[in-house]
């Protein structure tokens, strides 16, 4: 009996432990699960942390993000002379120190002023782009004054007509370009600043005492094994020849405009850009094949798009760049404008050399055709070279309405 008894009391005192240890263990569980702390959320870009953790169900909380700074930016494409209004700005997270420096901190600062560009959608918003009032645009100044970076100025290069010198009219606003120049150089007199040979008069004194003046032959004197006074060598030509050279001269120039500009001076929202019009001929009149030979039928023409031949560009350059392009132009010495590669702009200036005649034979180990006993017929006295008056036909820019449309 007494044996039973202390089974029965074992068996209870195992039930009450392990009875124990599944409350504890259950307890546990449940006591984890509402202090675990939740996961971090993400809101509009931004780090946020729940306030609470089970049901709660309070609105996250947005933390401060590291490395970046706040500026206010378009939501949609603002127009220019539009009222900005607190739908079509919002303060978006940029990463530090790359947002520009008159940039905004708040949609305050901006509601209510108007556009005085046309700003681009998830742009930032700059001080020169606003304006208090919609009276305020026309008093500052034009659109082209905006491109321009601190310390350049904008000036007006001519093109020619015929796509030379301007990567055939490739030229968009924003490239950058490089400038070549060419120089054709001859000998002068210092004083006279006259090309050489200066003409030779002889002065004598004649037997009755008076001065003659008598007209020199141009040439250099040599001795001669025939004549024992020797001999005059004179040139075949009359004039010279010039030297040419090429160089290049102004690097990373930026392209603002091409074409002439709006006469209010506005690029920004214009619907249409300005180039300078050339007429184009318009094609040979057409006539259906299938009408008969008798038939009185119409001729029809097909109209035809009109080109646009641009002949002036607007280039930022540094002021001591523009004086040379000015310099140039009034000189008359040819232009050429190269492009410069996207990935290359700003990048620092490297010089080149100048290209003439021996430096093209040196370089290039061009050989000087040495005389035979021979030749070939018939004979070769030009070789095949670049005819402008050629292409203007070709293109269309011998006509004379195409030559008033771009002078």
């Amino acid at each position: 009996m007494r044996g039973r008894v202390l089974i029965l009391v074992g068996l209870i005192i195992v039930l009450g432990v392990v009875l124990a240890a599944v409350l504890l263990l259950g307890g546990g569980d449940n006591k984890k699960d509402a202090t675990a702390t939740p996961a971090t959320d993400t809101v509009d870009g931004a780090a946020t942390q729940p306030s609470g953790g089970g049901g709660n169900n309070n609105p996250p909380v947005a933390t401060i993000q590291e490395n970046v700074e706040y500026v206010v930016i378009a939501l949609q494409d603002l127009p220019r002379g539009i009222k900005i209004t607190e739908s079509m700005v919002d303060v978006r997270a940029w990463p530090l120190g790359s947002a520009p420096t008159t940039s905004f901190v708040a949609t305050e600062q901006v509601i209510g002023k108007i556009t005085r560009t046309d700003i681009p959608r998830e742009s930032p918003l700059v001080q020169a782009q606003l304006v208090e009032s919609i009276a305020d645009i026309a008093g500052e100044g034009s659109d082209l004054a905006t491109q321009i970076d601190p310390g350049s100025v904008a000036m007006a290069v001519p093109l020619d007509a015929t796509g030379l010198g301007q990567v055939a009219y490739g030229f968009q606003p924003g490239d950058h370009i490089d400038v070549i120049m060419s120089f054709l150089f001859i000998d002068v007199d210092e004083e006279f600043q006259t090309r050489l040979p200066n003409q030779i008069t002889i002065v004598t004194r004649l037997e009755d005492g008076t001065i003659g003046f008598t007209e020199g032959r141009i040439g250099r004197a040599e001795p001669s094994p025939i004549f024992p006074e020797g001999v005059v060598i004179g040139p075949s030509e009359n004039i010279q020849r010039p030297r040419l050279v090429t160089q290049r001269t102004i690097q990373d120039a930026v392209v603002l405009h091409v074409g002439w500009l709006p006469e209010d001076g506005r690029l920004f929202g214009a619907e249409e850009a300005t180039p300078t019009a050339a007429a184009v001929l318009a094609p040979p009149p057409t006539v259906d094949p299938n009408a008969s030979a008798n038939s009185n039928q119409a001729l029809t023409v097909v109209p035809t798009e009109t080109a646009f031949i641009p002949v002036i560009m607007v280039v930022a350059v540094q002021p001591q760049d523009a004086i040379v392009l000015t310099w140039a132009v009034d000189a008359g010495i040819p232009i050429t404008y190269v492009l410069r590669s996207a990935q290359d702009q700003g990048a620092a200036s490297t010089l080149t050399e100048s290209v003439t005649l021996e430096y093209m034979i040196n370089t290039y180990n061009v050989r000087q055709a040495e005389n035979l006993p021979f030749a070939i017929e018939p004979a070769v006295t030009d070789i095949r070279r670049l005819d402008l008056s050629s292409l203007r036909t070709f293109s269309g820019l011998s006509d004379p309405a195409v030559q008033q449309a771009t002078n």
